[in-house]
């Protein structure tokens, strides 16, 4: 028995995918969870965790209304994997298997660290993308989860941090903390869909990725497996990150970014060059 919760702004795409899910869920209970966007204008976080108080189920799925899934009997799937594996904190489609200790989501880690399976579209052409999955498996233990899919158990008492203002963070937020407190999060191979968008980089992705890191640094990094280069790795990261303010003209927050990484790297031999092209920026 599932609860499946969406944060809606598009009734056309909340349909379609209402049909989808009837169609392809397969013989279970289960409860399609509407947080009607449009009305309520709040954020991911504070809709998600609206529609948790309103679930009746242990089982919660939270999905974007912007995908269509491909796997037929993929509730049973689901319910098989929480029952299989002890001690789960998220389930998704994508995530990484290490966080650094910058400014960053999964995908800014190097794509070693990546697993996903998901078809995803752009520019109207569909690429499967399936990655991270050793010897075959259809599980694999990750770090972060996207949040285009992700499901876990009410019994475990966790709420979206609120904090994160928009539609940015909430995922990644939620996968550190369950990690932290001793949870296995995962990436399954066994549902697929296919995401019809891609999320975009701007201030309020820069802003929530920077508080994030504030609030976590004292944790970071982490990682299913010893990482190699940690320090070189993160400082590419943080080099990107503060370029990517440069190009979304947030000049404050490229400041306090600069700042920071100049006192956490302050011998590295690449600063010169960067301090300077900053500079010309």
């Amino acid at each position: 028995m599932i609860s499946i919760i969406v944060c809606s702004i598009n009734n056309i795409f909340f349909n379609q995918l209402d049909e989808n899910i009837a169609s392809t869920i397969g013989c279970i209970e289960y409860e399609l969870i509407k947080i009607d966007n449009n009305i309520e204008n709040l954020s991911i976080a504070q809709a998600y965790n609206k529609g948790i108080k309103q679930a009746q189920f242990n089982l919660l799925c939270f999905i974007h209304e912007d995908i269509f899934f491909l796997t037929e009997n993929w509730g049973n799937k689901l319910i098989e994997i929480f029952n299989e594996n002890l001690n789960i904190g998220i389930v998704g489609v994508a995530g990484s298997k290490a966080h650094f200790n910058a400014p960053s989501s999964w995908f800014n880690t190097p794509l070693n660290f990546h697993v996903k399976h998901i078809y995803q579209q752009n520019n109207n052409v569909t690429e499967k993308e399936s990655i991270g999955f050793i010897n075959g498996s259809f599980l694999e233990k990750v770090v972060s989860v996207d949040g285009v899919f992700l499901a876990m158990e009410s019994k475990i008492n966790k709420f979206f941090d609120e904090t994160n203002e928009g539609f940015h963070g909430y995922d990644l937020e939620l996968s550190l903390d369950l990690f932290l407190d001793g949870k296995s999060n995962y990436v399954t191979k066994d549902i697929e869909l296919n995401h019809f968008s891609n999320g975009s980089i701007n201030y309020s992705w820069l802003n929530t990725m920077y508080n994030i890191f504030t609030r976590k640094k004292k944790f970071l990094p982490v990682s299913i497996e010893p990482i190699k280069n940690s320090k070189l790795i993160e400082k590419f990261i943080w080099i990107s990150f503060i370029h990517k303010c440069f190009d979304n003209n947030q000049k404050r927050l490229s400041f306090f970014s600069m700042i920071f990484y100049f006192i956490r790297y302050p011998f590295s031999n690449c600063n010169f060059i960067f301090l300077k092209r900053l500079f010309i920026k």
